[in-house]
Order: structure tokens, then C-alpha cells, then sequence
């Protein structure tokens, strides 16, 4: 939900909006427990140094532990983006560029 979230946070803001709020009302939780457990989160930082887990979820941080190795999540996540950017282009919908994700990413860390 976060990922969606930011992309749709981006997307306002490279056509010139501005994002207020946000409000999200799911019940889809797997886990009920909001904080990940230690051993996701020692076996995600395992894998890659790169890895900030300060903000995951324990739904995400079990979907990172269960995944392959970071390689094999960062095709997943470039074969993603690149079936989000053809639907958003099939419907005139301009996609985001890496500039604006990385613009995002730094206003997004100024509040964490």
C-alpha cells in the first residue's frame, strides 16, 4: 500500500499538485502485528547492506524474508515498473521518471 501510495504522491506532484493528506481504510493484514519480526529483519539486512528496515511493516519485512536474493527482487520491481509505465501510456497517462521517484524519495526521507 505504501509503494502505491508514493507513486500516486509522485504522479500529483510532476503535474504540478501538490499532496495534503492521505487516507487509506484496508483490512487486508496478514499479520496482525505492525512491527517485523527480528529474525525478517536481521535476514533482509543479511542479504544487503543497502537495505533500510527502519519503516517496513511486518507484512513487508515477511514478503522480504521470503523473497529470493536482492537481485531477484529488483527484476521483480523493474518488470513492475515497466508493466505499470505500458498500461499508464495505453490509457495517456504519463508515467513517472527515475528523476522523480529520486525527487520524491529525498522530500519523502526530510520527514522520516
Amino acid at each position: 500500500m505504501v509503494g502505491t501510495l508514493a507513486d500516486l504522491a509522485n504522479q500529483i506532484q510532476v503535474n504540478g499538485g501538490k499532496v495534503v493528506s492521505v487516507v487509506a481504510l484496508v483490512n487486508d493484514r496478514r499479520n496482525r502485528m505492525c512491527k517485523p519480526r527480528r529474525n525478517h529483519v536481521r535476514l533482509i539486512k543479511g542479504r544487503s547492506d543497502e537495505t533500510r528496515t527502519g519503516a517496513l511493516t511486518a507484512d513487508e519485512a515477511q514478503y522480504l524474508a521470503n523473497y529470493g536474493d536482492v537481485d531477484e527482487l529488483r527484476e521483480s520491481i523493474a518488470s513492475a515498473r515497466s508493466k505499470r509505465d505500458k498500461c499508464l501510456h495505453a490509457k495517456g497517462v504519463r508515467s513517472s521518471t527515475p528523476d522523480d521517484e529520486v525527487s520524491l524519495q529525498r522530500r519523502t526521507d526530510e520527514y522520516l
